[in-house]
């Protein structure tokens, strides 16, 4: 019941900082999949009917269910009201939203935050014609997420860590492949990652990128027993990895490095090099100077201060991808992403919030740079790089 009560006080103070009337949460067969977590419904339970969940910014919560699953909102608090027919639900709505005007639900106008917006086309026709603007419920949803206790921070910098002995054991690696002139290639190296983490006791969702010279420039390249490039003297190479303690509520780390096997790199490769390292300090000195003014930082405006100088050198069309992703106990979490090139994503970064930062250029047919690291922030507002960010590149 804390948990449900924790929602509610959240929610209720992020409807009437945004001026709304409620929040009505909905599903249709587990559709909902942002906000249905958070009403922590029992998975046994059946759910072939719609339901609804008021949460007014003032009063009582209400249940709005099927008659014949009267009981799957039992464990919330609030007043329980059933419908059967279609007819009966309009009316149960019409009676639950009489006098408001503005309401959220997991909708995104113009699909700006598309992982966002779950309620059908029809059910927002059917509210809207009650006479209720529907807004996004993103501020209520980010408000909501539970906050990362200090057993997943320290999870998640136990994980950047092994992240980072991982990638530089890799690159030891493949130096004493090349030095003995014995063959390897870039899967033998993410067989070689995963073992590691193995070996800690740590998992991972997929397996790493390593990837050499032009597949470098694919940012999500990933070898395969069948297809997969020898490395060589010259090579440049990246690795992507991504691993998190086997325990229960552990937290991702998700880091990305880059090296040549050779004794300096080309001149092109330390220009984009540095410029990516000046995208990702960038982006680090807004979220810093903000916390240091005790300013609010939102994610899309992190993604377009990095992404600025990038545009500025005349490689814009390169960055393919947004700036950074929310991490929790999968690799992208539910969060506040950086990002206002793949969506619009008008989120805060929150206090106990974990995400990547990862500008990027790619150049099809020649070679990539990215270059990935952590940020923890803390509840008490501090701001925790981990990762290991990575100031010059490594050479074999």
């Amino acid at each position: 019941m804390n948990e449900t009560n924790d929602l509610i006080t959240c929610a209720k103070g992020a409807l009437k900082e945004g001026g709304l009337d409620g929040w009505l949460i909905y599903d249709n067969k587990r559709s909902n999949i942002s906000a249905l977590p958070l009403l922590k419904i029992p998975a046994h339970y059946i759910l072939s009917r719609r339901l609804f969940y008021w949460i007014p910014a003032s009063g009582e919560p209400i249940k709005l269910v099927h008659a014949i699953e009267p009981h799957t909102l039992d464990h919330l608090p609030g007043t329980l009201s059933t419908f059967a027919s279609w007819r009966s639900l309009a009316e149960a709505l019409k009676t639950l939203l009489a006098g408001k005007r503005r309401i959220a639900m997991e909708y995104s106008p113009n699909a700006a935050l598309p992982s966002l917006s779950h309620v059908d086309g029809g059910t927002l026709d059917l509210i809207r014609l009650l006479g209720v603007e529907v807004v996004s419920s993103a501020p209520c949803l980010q408000a909501a997420l539970p906050k990362k206790s200090a057993f997943q921070q320290e999870s998640h910098i136990q994980a950047a860590t092994i992240c980072a002995e991982a990638a530089s054991r890799a690159f030891d690696w493949i130096k004493a492949h090349l030095d003995a002139s014995t063959p390897i290639t870039e899967f033998d190296v993410q067989e070689f990652i995963l073992g590691h983490f193995a070996a800690c006791d740590f998992m991972t969702e997929h397996a790493p990128n390593v990837s050499v010279n032009a597949n470098t420039a694919d940012p999500h390249y990933n070898p395969t027993a069948a297809h997969s490039l020898p490395i060589k003297r010259g090579d440049w190479i990246l690795i992507d990895l991504f691993c998190k303690k086997k325990q229960e509520g552990a937290l991702y780390a998700d880091l990305c490095f880059v090296a040549t096997a050779a004794a300096a790199p080309t001149p092109e490769q330390q220009a984009l090099f540095d410029l990516i390292v000046l995208s990702r300090n960038a982006a680090l000195s807004l979220i810093q100077d903000r916390l240091r003014g005790g300013e609010p930082v939102y994610g899309f405006e992190v993604d377009n201060v990095a992404r600025a100088p990038i545009e500025l050198a005349g490689y814009g069309p390169y960055f393919l991808h947004r700036t950074g992703h929310d991490i929790d106990e999968s690799i992208h979490g539910s969060g506040a992403h950086l990002d206002d090139f793949e969506t619009h994503d008008i989120r805060r970064l929150l206090p106990g919030s974990c995400f990547s930062i990862e500008p990027g250029i790619y150049l099809p047919g020649q070679f990539g740079v990215r270059l990935e690291c952590n940020v923890f922030l803390t509840q008490g507002g501090e701001m925790v790089i981990t990762g290991s960010p990575q100031d010059k590149i490594t050479c074999l």
